[in-house]
């Protein structure tokens, strides 16, 4: 968020304390990184119900034993598996791997977050300012966000704010030059 919208800031703070709130921060790794880009996504996806809850009780199940009153179950940390933490740190590590291919690139660099601020400032605005979302209107705010974020990187290759990226590198799951120079788009 821009520095100057203490306002955004002082709810975000406040949503965080959020036992809810931040377990669903905590699995943001689920969303693709160009999402990730969108912070205002992760509120968004914080007040998903479903999100939320699910997100909460993974937590507790990792850390305590504890009563699932929906499931009407008992959990424990001896459910989570030796597979399940594998899994789980290579994910980390494949997005750690990720972001410093991106901090390499001077993806977060002054140059590069001001233009992400003017591409995408008014797009997180209002994907926000969304009440009582469902699932599905988070998947119709993301592609709604696509032509934002198409500009936004088409602009950081463009202005040279980023170095070339990869010729393997992904954005969204296409070819970076694919997503970003797609017809229809402007």
């Amino acid at each position: 968020m821009h520095p100057t919208t203490q306002s955004e800031w002082g709810r975000m703070w406040k949503e965080f304390r959020k036992h809810e709130r931040k377990a669903v921060h905590a699995l943001a790794d689920a969303l693709p990184d160009e999402v990730r880009t969108v912070e205002a996504f992760i509120p968004l996806a914080a007040r998903l119900p479903e999100a939320a809850y699910f997100a909460e009780r993974l937590r507790q199940a990792s850390l305590y034993v504890d009563f699932d009153p929906q499931g009407k179950t008992w959990q424990s940390p001896l459910q989570v598996t030796p597979m399940l933490v594998i899994q789980k740190l290579d994910e980390t590590l494949q997005a750690l791997t990720r972001h410093e291919t991106l901090y390499a690139l001077r993806f977060y660099s002054p140059e590069s977050l001001k233009i992400q601020h003017e591409e995408l400032a008014d797009a997180q605005r209002d994907i926000g300012s969304r009440e009582n979302l469902t699932l599905a209107g988070v998947r119709e705010a993301f592609y709604e966000l696509v032509p934002h974020l198409r500009r936004f990187f088409r602009r950081l290759v463009d202005e040279g704010a980023v170095d070339p990226f990869p010729p393997d590198f992904t954005l969204t799951g296409l070819p970076w030059q694919e997503f970003i120079y797609e017809q229809g788009d402007n």
